[in-house]
């Protein structure tokens, strides 16, 4: 008996006519949608957001909309704000997972927070027996964490000694523009750079080491 010629489906080849039908059907699609051309977003990225007044102004939602939609439409530079007359405080990083010294409430009037690191360049036990070669801040993985108030401004001082071997920058995902001050931070071994942002963005967010190369090591958050 010829198992094969007995299981053949009688409506075989209408079957096969369809599917050859459908496929071409895909083809015509796929190679409509290729045809079509590509938009380009208009999109360009401001240096600055507006500050924590300006947004918490009277006038509710709809106000608030508002000066949001005429900010994304206005200039997209600033001069440097004066913060001569605002208070300074220092705030002392520890190695994480403990916090620095701070205040849970808010201060009347923002304040410029000064914080300094210190690149180093180190072998890091990531798992029992396994080193690896990474690039941290105060020589931690996770590096220390930074808290501030919403408002305040932070005022790093970054410094990469003279045993470093390579060009270090940092990249602060609560800061906007500049790549989060990744772009003017660069720094080489035996050098320091002062970077200031104001804290507009409330919330946790990590900070990592952005040169320009995919080796950086020492992601952290602040808050």
């Amino acid at each position: 008996m010829n198992l094969r010629k007995n299981l053949r489906p009688a409506n075989a080849a209408p079957a096969l006519a369809l599917l050859l039908a459908a496929a071409l059907i895909a083809v015509g699609v796929a190679c409509g949608r290729e045809s079509l051309p590509t938009p380009t977003p208009e999109f360009s990225l401001p240096t600055a957001l507006p500050s924590p007044e300006a947004i918490a102004a009277p006038g509710g939602a709809e106000a608030t909309a508002a000066r949001t939609s005429a900010y994304w439409d206005g200039p997209k530079t600033w001069e440097p704000e004066d913060v001569s007359g605002l208070e300074r405080v220092t705030q002392e990083l520890v190695a994480p997972p403990f916090f620095p010294e701070h205040s849970q409430e808010s201060p009347a009037e923002p304040r410029v927070v000064e914080i300094r690191m210190v690149i180093e360049e180190k072998e890091i036990e990531v798992a029992p027996g396994a080193w690896m070669w990474a690039f941290t801040f105060d020589g931690s993985v996770p590096g220390p964490i930074v808290v501030v108030h919403e408002g305040d401004y932070v005022e790093l001082t970054l410094v990469n000694p003279s045993s470093s071997e390579l060009l270090h920058n940092i990249d602060f995902h609560a800061a906007v523009g500049a790549l989060g001050g990744g772009s003017l931070t660069h720094v080489g071994p035996g050098q320091e750079v002062v970077l200031r942002f104001r804290a507009v963005k409330p919330g946790v967010f990590v900070y990592h080491c952005a040169p320009g190369e995919p080796w950086c090591l020492g992601t952290s958050p602040t808050e």
